[in-house]
């Protein structure tokens, strides 16, 4: 799938919810989105140049996995949780979208 976008976030993973923190680095961390207001799962893949530690904020890159799902409830700062099934595992925010050229 090809995407024109990707988000830009900041993302924090709760220590009470996972015994490891996910592994961004490798991209293959594929959570949902779930905005507050809205009971829609947004599925991503999550990158970042940075190991993620519990409990605290970190940049990383969140691009939509599926074709026919409308990413546009995602803005810049718009607040988000990250799902992992019904648990929630985190939290972030969006920071800015970046439009790629194709």
């Amino acid at each position: 799938m090809s995407f024109d976008i990707i988000f830009s976030v900041s993302v924090t993973f709760f220590s009470d919810k996972r015994k490891l923190p996910p592994c961004l680095v490798s991209g293959n961390y594929r959570p949902h989105l779930k905005i507050d207001t809205d009971d829609e799962y947004l599925g991503v893949t999550f990158k970042s140049d940075v190991d993620c530690r519990f409990d605290e904020a970190i940049s990383a890159t969140a691009t939509p996995m599926y074709d026919g799902v409308d990413y546009s409830k995602l803005k810049p700062s718009t607040k988000f949780f990250v799902m992992e099934g019904e648990r929630i595992v985190g939290e972030g925010i969006v920071e800015s979208i970046v439009q790629l050229d194709r």
